[in-house]
């Protein structure tokens, strides 16, 4: 352990859905440590991850979006975001140029007020909208009154990040470095791999089956004879229907997310993988408690 002094503190990213934090969240830190998708909720727990420079050791923790739960899943998912904003030093409010002001804004604003820490805006996919609109919402947004800095940005190109930490620097506090070297986030291998894993389920299965998935990682195995990974994973849905789907005619569905999932973990791990996923039916596993128990939601 480095016991140097640098700059530190904990940044919470908190905002509705689909605005990009977990994009932001990736991009700020490097390295891919949070799945994303054009379909909102695919965050689902709160993901820590570490920034780190030469005088700086910045932890940001992502949290899934503000949204009215429908189930218990998504009761689960809000009451992370209120446990994360007490382990937090500085609140950064995410929304985007899609939608600046969401229907759920007065909720937010009253839910990051309460906090009583520093807070900071920034509003991402600055690229989509021409200059003049882009400063007529930053300042109608600044008007609100209570944040430090109201900043546009894109988490996509990395415009205006640079900018972002220089005006959270101020309200970091010198101490010793809390990680080793090596640690970017606090999620197990295991998590990591089940998030690519939905990741690709999201990305082929449409509607509102997505959002009836989840993934556990059952072993991670290293062969150093192949040089290879060996992982067995679950997919778990709601129904016998939902199995079906996944599947696919043939089985051309499954393989099709295993293939996606097993090229990019290849690409990230630099190792060869071989990737086993077995299908299970969790019966309304996201509105009962001890599913959701089971499956690390709870």
């Amino acid at each position: 352990m480095n016991y140097e002094e640098v700059l530190g503190g904990v940044v919470g990213l908190f905002g509705p859905t689909n605005v990009g934090k977990s994009t932001l969240l990736n991009r700020l830190v490097g390295q891919k440590v949070a799945i994303t998708s054009h379909k909102p909720q695919t965050t689902r727990k709160r993901i820590m991850a570490v920034l780190r420079r030469d005088d700086m050791e910045v932890v940001f923790v992502d949290t899934p979006g503000l949204h009215e739960p429908r189930h218990e899943l998504g009761e689960a998912m809000m009451k992370t975001c209120t446990l994360a904003i007490r382990e937090v030093d500085i609140i950064l409010l995410i929304l985007s140029f899609e939608e600046p002001e969401p229907p759920m804004m007065d909720k937010i604003l009253s839910m990051i007020k309460k906090a009583d820490l520093p807070l900071f805006l920034a509003i991402n996919k600055m690229d989509l909208v021409p200059p003049e609109s882009l400063q007529e919402t930053v300042a109608r947004l600044q008007d609100i009154g209570i944040f430090s800095h109201v900043l546009p940005i894109s988490a996509l190109n990395g415009t205006n990040l640079d900018l972002l930490i220089s005006y959270l620097r101020p309200f970091l506090k010198k101490g010793p470095r809390l990680f080793m070297e090596e640690m970017i986030s606090d999620q197990s291998m295991e998590d990591w791999v089940g998030e690519i894993i939905r990741e690709k389920v999201y990305q082929f299965l449409r509607a509102e089956l997505p959002y009836s998935t989840a993934i556990t990682v059952e072993e991670i195995k290293e062969v150093p004879q192949k040089q290879m990974l060996v992982i067995h994973a679950k997919i778990h849905v709601e129904t016998q229907s939902q199995k079906k789907i996944v599947i696919g005619e043939g089985g051309k569905m499954i393989k099709r997310i295993g293939e996606a999932a097993r090229k990019e973990l290849e690409t990230l791990l630099k190792k060869r993988v071989y990737l086993d996923l077995f299908l299970r039916v969790e019966k309304n596993w996201t509105r009962d408690p001890k599913a959701l128990k089971k499956l690390g939601f709870l």
